[in-house]
């Protein structure tokens, strides 16, 4: 994401990226589903929960699209406006942001 323009902070602690989500709000927030001690479901509902302004959007990252309907459901319910497959090509995530981005704003990534 970086190479494409896009500012990137990354945190492997769930807890550590909502303070970093509340702390710089970024345009986007791409959260994997399992991690330790908070599942990306859980942390996407926390950063909803701070209504920052402008909401972020949040991108679910997932290996587990078992069903893929139901989890997208599930992923919506918690407040994420997309979900990705892991495993998928990469440059479906980088299609993504540049669409959000619009033309000349590339948004920043948590």
């Amino acid at each position: 994401m970086r190479h494409e323009g896009h500012k990137v902070s990354m945190c492997a602690d769930p807890r550590r990226a909502l303070e970093s989500a509340v702390l710089y709000n970024p345009d986007v927030c791409v959260l994997d589903i399992e991690m330790p001690h908070l599942t990306g479901y859980d942390l996407a509902r926390s950063i909803r929960a701070y209504k920052l302004t402008p909401q972020p959007i949040l991108i679910a990252l997932t290996a587990h699209y078992r069903n893929k309907t139901s989890e997208l459901l599930v992923a919506q319910a918690a407040g994420f406006n997309h979900a990705i497959s892991k495993g998928s090509d990469p440059r479906e995530l980088l299609m993504l942001l540049d669409k959000l981005a619009g033309p000349d704003d590339s948004p920043t990534a948590a």
